[in-house]
């Protein structure tokens, strides 16, 4: 699975969780456990897209520097 699809699958998983938190707090309580769950699970899918998020721009970041340094080799 490429980084792409990944990110395109947590996002659905985020939309859909949120979806799934926002019904159970509006058919109960706030602080129903099913609500407090519901926030846990997305807390950990938005992490694990930031996670991929910060990866890649680190991985910008790098790619960048070399080549910044490769081009004062050549100069």
């Amino acid at each position: 699975m490429t980084i792409e699809m990944l990110k395109s699958e947590l996002l659905v998983n985020i939309d859909a969780k949120r979806e799934e938190m926002i019904e159970n707090a509006m058919a109960g309580d706030y602080m129903d456990e099913k609500t407090i769950t519901c926030s846990q699970e997305l807390d950990q899918l938005l992490y694990k897209y930031q996670q991929i998020l910060f990866e890649e721009k680190r991985n910008r970041d790098i790619s960048f520097l070399e080549l910044m340094k490769a081009i004062k080799k050549v100069s």
